[in-house]
């Protein structure tokens, strides 16, 4: 049986969903943000200022779709917890402001509750930047993900890369969450373009590109230039081989659970763009990760083989 990272229909759409502008601690406005991502190819993007919703999809249009947001954030017990918040249809209106009793001093899986209850998709920001406990973060439901790379917390601190965060996640089965890249774009370094997700959908709508995110048909990148990152084109299981077919890369890795893995590096050869594994058989799940070039990356979101409870 064939068990696919993505759909066999689709497109792909390049996105952002962590970006703030002059209506909390960023340098532009929320036109001008729009339009940055606009300018440089991105298909989406939210605005997620500091615990104010932010409702701009008249900056959108049939080729741009620009997603309401809101980054929540709350210290509990000595830790900072961040919470960005990405909405469907919900009765949160443009400006309006997360009351403190849903963020001030509060567990952060009140927030993930307060975010669910306004139909709302909740992503953990910045694992390593925050220090969080991993082991409560595994503990929090109701998350669709956390960010595997937040682009502004590696460019200012070197602390944006959490996949060790995302791994342990998984390693634990105690919740299934998927794996964001994104700028969380302020202004104050060179903190736009670098993290990204791609989703692959049928069309670029909201209903669209946020049903794909909920089944984790899309992978997170890291762009350390700006410039595009590493492309999974196929990632798939059948007959107990992964395959994986991408743009030119240097090096290819095929991660299965717990420590067992399959690289392929660039030797004599210009680049590569596919590899291929006979799995162990007691693999539980598999993941790959792109790296290019430049030291660009790419994540796909795991694919579950089966259970170990």
């Amino acid at each position: 049986m064939k068990k696919s990272f993505f759909p066999d229909e689709g497109h792909f759409y390049r996105g952002n969903l962590h970006a703030h502008t002059t209506c909390s601690d960023g340098e532009l406005t929320p036109e001008e943000t729009v339009e940055a991502y606009r300018h440089h190819g991105y298909d989406f993007t939210a605005i997620t200022d500091h615990n104010k919703w932010g409702d701009y999809r008249h900056l959108g249009d049939e080729d741009f779709l620009v997603l309401p947001g809101v980054e929540m954030d709350t210290v509990y017990e000595g830790a900072v917890h961040h919470i960005v918040g990405i909405g469907r249809d919900c009765a949160l209106k443009n400006g309006d402001a997360i009351p403190e009793s849903y963020r001030k001093n509060v567990h952060p899986q009140r927030m993930i509750d307060y975010l669910q209850e306004k139909n709302c998709m909740a992503i953990y920001a910045h694992p390593f930047w925050s220090y969080c406990d991993m082991a409560l973060l595994a503990s929090l439901r109701g998350l669709t993900g956390m960010e595997i790379i937040n682009y502004s917390c590696e460019q200012t601190w070197k602390s944006g890369i959490s996949e060790i965060y995302f791994d342990y996640v998984w390693r634990q089965q105690s919740s299934r969450m998927w794996a964001f890249g994104s700028d969380d774009a302020h202004g104050h370094s060179p903190d736009y373009f670098g993290g990204s997700i791609t989703v692959k959908a049928p069309a670029l709508t909201a209903d669209a590109i946020l049903s794909a995110i909920d089944q984790g048909n899309f992978y997170a990148s890291y762009t350390p230039d700006g410039c595009k990152a590493p492309e999974i084109q196929e990632f798939y299981v059948e007959d107990g081989v992964a395959y994986v077919r991408s743009s030119p890369c240097r090096n290819i890795y095929l991660i299965a659970s717990r420590t067992r893995y399959r690289a392929r590096h660039h030797k004599t050869e210009p680049f590569i763009t596919q590899h291929q594994w006979d799995l162990p058989p007691d693999a539980e799940m598999i993941k790959c990760v792109l790296v290019d070039f430049n030291g660009a990356i790419s994540w796909s979101q795991p694919i579950v083989l089966k259970s170990s409870k």
